[in-house]
């Protein structure tokens, strides 16, 4: 199976030529958390936590976003990216009007999400580097896989009607914070998020407008023990109480997991992670007049990636 799809395809312009005030137009990472603006090459565990990636699944939408970095800023943003942790400069202040829908979807409703972000790099006068900030959305979102209110057969119900494209629109909005510091040689990474978005009733079948909650602390320690080689064991945990928008029919997203992993970087060039993952929540799966069923498991994974750098 051969997948084509679009991750990422924008270009920036530079309003100013200090490079402080920037416009980002096509398909790009969205304003809902520090971890949608990493990618694998900027994370030592495997996933972004459910908690954070339900809010934009994919990272990216077609949109247009402003960013203000003042100088200081894009120093400290270039240093943390240096520690093969940070994203890089997406903006002490940025605003984003993008689709709703997520990457390399069709929006389904004539209404736009908009985005802010506000964060700011730190340099502690023991030169440790820290990075805090904010971030929050709202939009209207269709939910796919619904079927009418009157419905004898569907697993999901909208209760208003599925709009002209067949969605089923409803409010999403989010707030979200975090606080990093970087391996040196600890790092701690937090992110807590609170909002509304779709969820299937499991009792009546309609899709309401709830509350959510999750978030998620990680540690980690890196041992530099060559000149190029790094060792760092991480743990991390994670809940999350809310529904799974982009999922056929919005099902209850409710989970608690322990990531337990190992990186080595032998070099600039390779990176090996070993991790084990125990997590416990609702399996996804719908189905009519019935609670979602509940699952305890345990994953093992290794990965091996190569850097052309």
């Amino acid at each position: 199976m051969f997948n084509k799809e679009i991750i990422d395809a924008y270009a920036d312009y530079y309003l100013t030529k200090d490079k402080v005030h920037r416009l980002r137009f096509g398909q790009h990472r969205v304003p809902n958390s520090f971890d949608t603006y990493r990618s694998s090459t900027n994370r030592q565990e495997l996933d972004r936590h459910e908690s954070i990636q339900s809010g934009a699944p994919g990272e990216r939408d077609l949109g247009i976003a402003y960013y203000w970095s003042p100088k200081i800023a894009q120093e400290r943003f270039a240093q943390l990216a240096a520690y093969h942790n940070g994203p890089g400069d997406y903006g002490v202040f940025g605003i984003m009007v993008y689709n709703g829908q997520g990457r390399n979807k069709s929006e389904l409703n004539g209404d736009k999400h908009i985005g802010v972000r506000l964060a700011y790099p730190f340099e502690l006068p023991n030169g440790r580097l820290l990075e805090t900030g904010v971030m929050a959305f709202r939009g209207v979102y269709s939910v796919s896989g619904a079927g009418s209110p009157t419905s004898t057969t569907s697993t999901a119900l909208c209760r208003q009607g599925l709009n002209r494209q067949g969605g089923c629109d409803t409010t999403d909005e989010r707030i979200t914070a975090y606080l990093w510091t970087p391996p040196q040689p600890w790092g701690l990474l937090a992110e807590g998020t609170i909002g509304k978005n779709a969820k299937r009733n499991e009792t009546t079948n309609i899709i309401e407008e709830n509350p959510l909650i999750g978030g998620y602390v990680q540690g980690y320690y890196t041992w530099r023990y060559s000149d190029v080689g790094m060792l760092t064991p991480y743990v991390r945990y994670g809940e999350y109480y809310g529904g799974m928008k982009s999922l056929t029919g919005a099902p209850d997203g409710q989970l608690r997991s322990w990531n337990f992993g190992l990186v080595w970087e032998p070099d600039t060039h390779w990176r090996f992670v070993t991790e084990l993952m125990l997590k416990d929540g609702l399996n996804e799966t719908l189905v009519r007049n019935r609670a979602q069923d509940s699952f305890d498991g345990s994953l093992l994974r290794f990965q091996a990636q190569f850097f052309f750098n």
